[in-house]
C-alpha cells in the first residue's frame, strides 16, 4: 500500500512540474501593472524628455505611468534606491561631486540603461553685474540649482575650480523660473547651470538679453580631475541667431552624460522594450538626441556609472539574450529552490510517515508481548510439586500450542516486508521461540520426573514396601 502511494506522489509531481515550471518563469516574468517615472526641475529637460517618455510608454506598453516630480539627478538616485520610482535621469558623476556623498553609497539597486544626451556645464552672468573673471565672484550672489539636483553637484565642482569656498560667495538654491525673474531684477549676479543645450531656460535668457555666457579656463585639468566630464563646446548663435547672438562666441566648457537608470528589479523583457522606445529613430528626433541619434550605441552606452541592466544589454547586444536572459535564470533559481524545499519537505513526510507506521507495529505487537508474558508468567510455577506432576504435563502442553498459535497468529499479521524490515517484529518471534525452548525443557523435565515416579510406584506394588528387596534374598 506504501509502494503505490509513492509512486501516485511521483507520478502527480512528474505530471504538474511542467505547469508548475511554466507558472513560475511567467510570474517572474511579469510586467507590473504601472510603472513611475521621475521628472525634473520645471524647464529643465529632464522634465521634458520623461514627460514625453511617459506617453511613448502608455501608447505602445499599455500600461499606466505615473509621473513624480523631483529636484533632480541626486533626489532621482534616492528615490530608485527607495524603491519610489522605477526610471529616472542621472547626471552621470554628481554623486561623487558633493561632500555628503556617503549619503548616497547604497546603490546596490540600481540599474543603467542608458545615455540620452549631454549635460553641459553653463556659466553664466548677469550683463549689469560688475563680474569679469572668476576671481570677481567672490562676494557675488550665484545660483546653484536645486538642493538634490545635478546642478547643485556640478556647481561645487566648478567654485572649487575658480579657487572659490562656500564662504567666498552667497548659494542661491533655485530653480529655473526663480533664476530667470531673479536676473531680470538684478538680485542674482551669476548662476551654474548643468543642462542639456535645448533646455527652455537659455531660451528665455537669451530672449531677455540679460545674461552673457563665459568659457571655462584650463579644462584639460578640469576634465582630468573628473572623468566623467569630457570637453564641450557651445557653437556661437545656438539659443538665439536673430537681433542678439547667443552666445557671441563659441563657448569652451565640459558636458556629462544624462543617464537613464531604473531598479533592479524590473523584468528584462519591461527594460528591453523601454529602451527600445527611448532609444528609437522617432523618440529621438523629437527630443532632439543628436548625439545619440548620430553616434548610436558609442554614445548610448559610454561610461555607465552603474551596472548595465540585463534587459538593456539584450537591446545593445541580442546575442547576449539566451546567455544573459536574467529573468530565466532567476525563474530557474526559484523553481530549484522550491523543488529542493519540496523534496526536503517530502523526505521528512516520508520519515514521519514510517516513524508512525512504526509506532503503530509496536501498538499492534503490544498485544501479542502482554499475551506472551502472560504464558510466561503462567509456565513459572508448573512443575515445582510432585504431587501435580501429570495436571503441570497437560498444561504446559497447553502452554506450547498457545506460544505456537500466537506466533502463528503474528505472522498471518504482519506482512512479509514487515516481517524483513522491522526488527521489533524479529525479536518478538525470537522471543517466542525462546519460551517455547523454555516450555518445551520444562516439560521434558516434567514428563520425566513423572515417568521416574511411575515407575517408582510400579515398584513399591510389586514389593509390597518401597524400596525393600525380593523375598528369596533376605537370608
Amino acid at each position: 500500500m506504501r509502494q503505490r502511494l509513492l509512486k501516485l506522489l511521483l507520478v502527480v509531481l512528474v505530471v504538474l512540474l511542467p505547469f508548475f515550471i511554466h507558472w513560475v518563469y511567467l510570474w517572474v516574468t511579469m510586467w507590473p501593472k504601472s510603472i513611475t517615472l521621475a521628472t525634473g526641475p520645471v524647464g529643465g529637460r529632464h522634465r521634458m524628455i520623461m514627460e514625453a517618455l511617459a506617453d511613448e510608454i502608455r501608447d505602445q506598453l499599455k500600461i499606466e505611468v505615473e509621473l513624480k516630480d523631483s529636484e533632480g539627478s541626486l533626489r532621482n538616485l534616492r528615490m530608485l534606491e527607495a524603491g519610489e520610482i522605477d526610471f529616472g535621469l542621472y547626471q552621470s558623476g554628481a554623486r561623487h561631486m558633493i561632500a555628503d556623498s556617503a549619503k548616497l553609497s547604497s546603490t546596490t539597486d540600481i540599474r543603467f540603461v542608458s545615455n540620452l544626451y549631454s549635460e553641459v556645464a553653463h556659466w553664466v552672468i548677469n550683463r549689469d553685474s560688475d563680474v569679469g573673471d572668476a576671481g570677481d565672484l567672490k562676494g557675488k550672489r550665484i545660483a546653484v540649482g536645486q538642493r538634490d539636483s545635478g546642478d547643485s553637484a556640478m556647481s561645487r565642482v566648478l567654485a572649487d575650480h575658480f579657487g572659490l569656498t562656500a564662504d567666498d560667495y552667497e548659494t542661491a538654491y533655485l530653480d529655473y523660473d526663480q533664476v530667470r525673474s531673479q536676473f531680470l531684477d538684478d538680485s542674482l549676479d551669476a548662476a551654474f547651470i548643468t543642462v542639456g543645450v535645448q533646455a527652455d531656460i537659455f531660451q528665455k535668457l537669451c530672449e531677455e538679453g540679460k545674461v552673457e555666457f563665459r568659457s571655462l579656463e584650463n579644462i584639460d585639468a578640469l576634465v582630468r580631475n573628473h572623468i566623467s566630464l569630457t570637453p564641450y563646446t557651445i557653437p556661437k548663435g545656438l539659443y538665439q541667431t536673430t537681433g542678439r547672438i547667443a552666445p557671441e562666441v563659441d563657448i569652451h566648457t565640459v558636458a556629462l552624460k544624462s543617464q537613464l537608470l531604473c531598479r533592479h528589479e524590473l523584468p528584462d523583457s519591461l527594460v528591453e522594450r523601454i529602451a527600445e522606445i527611448a532609444l528609437s529613430e522617432e523618440f529621438m528626433k523629437q527630443m532632439q538626441l543628436g548625439e545619440l541619434f548620430s553616434q548610436g550605441t558609442q554614445f548610448a552606452t559610454a561610461k555607465p556609472e552603474f551596472a548595465v541592466h540585463f534587459g538593456a544589454a539584450h537591446y545593445f547586444d541580442p546575442q547576449l539574450k539566451p546567455v544573459l536572459n536574467s529573468d530565466f535564470v532567476e525563474a530557474m533559481e526559484g523553481m530549484r529552490s522550491f523543488i529542493v524545499s519540496l523534496l526536503i519537505a517530502g523526505y521528512l513526510a516520508w520519515r514521519w510517515w514510517v516513524r508512525w507506521n512504526v509506532r503503530q507495529v509496536e501498538h499492534r505487537l503490544d498485544r501479542y508481548i502482554r499475551r506472551l508474558l502472560e504464558i510466561e508468567r503462567s509456565q513459572l510455577e508448573l512443575g515445582e510439586s510432585q504431587e501435580t506432576l501429570k495436571q503441570d504435563c497437560r498444561e504446559l502442553q497447553v502452554l506450547l500450542d498457545h506460544v505456537t498459535e500466537l506466533r502463528q497468529e503474528c505472522l498471518k499479521d504482519f506482512t512479509a516486508h514487515e516481517l524483513n524490515e522491522d526488527r521489533s517484529v524479529d525479536c518478538f518471534l525470537e522471543m517466542c521461540h525462546a519460551l517455547s525452548d523454555k516450555i518445551n525443557a520444562k516439560l521434558t523435565r516434567v514428563t520425566l520426573e513423572e515417568g521416574f515416579a511411575e515407575l517408582r510406584q510400579l515398584l513399591q506394588e510389586k514389593t509390597g514396601t518401597e524400596g525393600s528387596p525380593p523375598a528369596g534374598d533376605q537370608n
